[in-house]
């Protein structure tokens, strides 16, 4: 529903009475005519699009945790980051083509790519969701009943009353002393990695943020040259859409190299540490966003050179490794910190994390048009998530994240402070 809402905003405000300034003959342009209701719509379909793919990646991970084997999340985040590559790459595929032609949409149904593309989506997330929902085999989280005060040695058929068998799934759910606390209890004594960890990811989200804004328009206007507002059919405006297919090009490579690392990566951890790979991964990510800046088309060119298009599809085309990483790296780590210490809200605990990755995208898009007031330049704000990138390396470092010493001792810290 959401996919479909905000592809088709623009159809929705127009019967609705959007445009009509261009009806009554007033010199305007139809793309930038007065949209008052598709905007609206948009902002629903967009906020309702955002709240579903929370609501879906937060028991996706919730359930690849309580599902999976300790021993196997490293490898089954590195599968979770291969799909996500997969789905990236036939979205930006897809997105790279020209679906009217190609599908051969008539043109009395005035229906864009855009909105072929979108309802692609939505028939792809309703078959996923449905295998899901199918296969998953989950055990309902039953909390028991406190015990019944004990009485007197009496014996009933055998049985003495007061008997603990009764109680074996009370002991057991009480095992890691977390049944009875809340959510705010259980973040406040959450153990030591799942802050480090939620920190760096805050940052290196803030960077895939602009990434998933700006990336296809910084590469329209900026190495291109060209303009989202010009008039249909102008130079300026093919220029544009001929950026925007370049940068959907780019984006193609870089899932397919999240494919193909996302393969190798516990291969890779295993070699040379977990905490190695995560740094390895922001620092590309950094200096990706970083280049931005400084790759741009320059007047009077009529098209990019070919190494100007290089550099853009190496860019973008990097950020696989980034990808790959932080779809796997934190998710094991706060996984296995986790399971140490209250190994029976592993699952909560890996839905919380999930804030870690949508917290960012308020930042980014309350600060992000700020940064374009005051430099009207959207590689400007790419660079600011360069920097976050950069700033979460260096926590990385300074907070130990991925050091076993760090998980081995707040595991026993923790498991004494409890057992007090």
């Amino acid at each position: 529903l959401a996919l479909l809402l905000f592809s088709n905003a623009s159809l929705l405000g127009r019967l609705l009475g959007d445009g009509r300034d261009v009806d009554e003959g007033i010199n305007v342009d139809a793309r930038g005519a007065s949209s008052p209701r598709g905007l609206v719509f948009g902002v629903i379909g967009f906020f309702f699009l955002d709240f579903s793919i929370q609501a879906i990646q937060g028991p996706l991970r919730a359930l690849l945790t309580d599902i999976v084997p300790q021993h196997q999340h490293a490898q089954g985040n590195a599968y979770f980051a291969l799909m996500v590559g997969a789905g990236n790459l036939l979205g930006s595929w897809l997105g790279s083509l020209d679906l009217e032609r190609a599908l051969h949409i008539p043109l009395a149904w005035r229906i864009d790519d855009t909105q072929i593309l979108f309802a692609l989506a939505a028939i792809i997330l309703c078959i996923t969701v449905a295998l899901c929902v199918t296969f998953s085999v989950e055990r309902p989280h039953i909390i028991a009943l406190p015990a019944p005060p004990r009485t007197p040695m009496t014996r009933a058929n055998g049985v003495e009353n007061g008997s603990s068998s009764m109680n074996a799934p009370h002991d057991e759910e009480k095992e890691d002393g977390s049944s009875e606390m809340g959510v705010l209890e259980l973040l406040r004594n959450a153990p030591r990695p799942f802050w480090s960890v939620f920190t760096v990811q805050a940052f290196s989200w803030y960077g895939f943020f602009t990434i998933f804004v700006y990336a296809s328009v910084w590469v329209g206007r900026n190495v291109f040259l060209g303009e989202s507002s010009a008039l249909a059919d102008s130079a300026s405006r093919d220029l544009y859409a001929d950026g925007v297919r370049l940068g959907n090009v780019g984006l193609s490579i870089s899932a397919a190299v999240t494919i193909v690392y996302a393969t190798q990566l516990p291969w890779l951890i295993n070699r040379l540490g977990v905490r190695a790979m995560f740094l390895v991964s922001l620092l590309v990510q950094a200096a990706s966003l970083c280049s931005c800046l400084f790759i741009r088309g320059s007047p009077p060119q009529t098209q990019p050179s070919k190494g100007l298009k290089a550099a853009t599809l190496i860019s973008l085309g990097s950020l696989g490794v980034s990808w790959a990483s932080t779809m796997t790296i934190p998710w094991s780590m706060i996984g296995e910190s986790v399971q140490r210490v209250y190994p029976s809200r592993a699952g909560l605990f890996t839905t919380l994390f999930n804030m870690s990755q949508s917290g960012p995208q308020l930042l980014v898009s309350f600060g992000s048009p700020l940064i374009l007031r005051i430099t009207h330049d959207v590689s400007a704000v790419m660079f600011s998530g360069g920097l976050m990138a950069l700033i979460g390396a260096a926590m990385v470092i300074l907070l130990r994240v991925g050091d076993p010493s760090v998980l081995y001792d707040e595991r026993v810290s923790t498991t004494e402070t409890s057992s007090t």
